[in-house]
Order: C-alpha cells, then structure tokens, then sequence
C-alpha cells in the first residue's frame, strides 16, 4: 500500500511522527519530494511567481 499526503512545510514533521505511530513497520519508508520541482504549468495553477 502506498500513502501520498500534501502537507505544508510547518506540518511535515508531524505527519511523519504520526505515519511512524500508525504504520506497524518498525522503520516505515517516507520520502520527501522538492516542492519546487514541478511541472511549470503547475506552478503557475497553484500561484508561483513566474521568473522574467
């Protein structure tokens, strides 16, 4: 099973506290992916500033 969470920045430390208090693996895998590495289109939907 694969769990796909979009948190902010202030809240991904208790996200993975929780996910490791609930999974019943002793070492859970939870990556972490660039907020900035995005398709271009987007990041314009969601409100990036645009580079000139």
């Amino acid at each position: 099973m694969i769990l796909l969470a979009k948190t902010t920045e202030g809240a991904y430390g208790d996200l993975v506290e929780r996910v490791g208090e609930a999974h019943p693996y002793d070492v859970p895998c939870v990556e972490r992916f660039e907020e900035a590495d995005v398709l271009p289109a987007f990041g314009e939907w969601r409100g990036d500033p645009v580079d000139e």
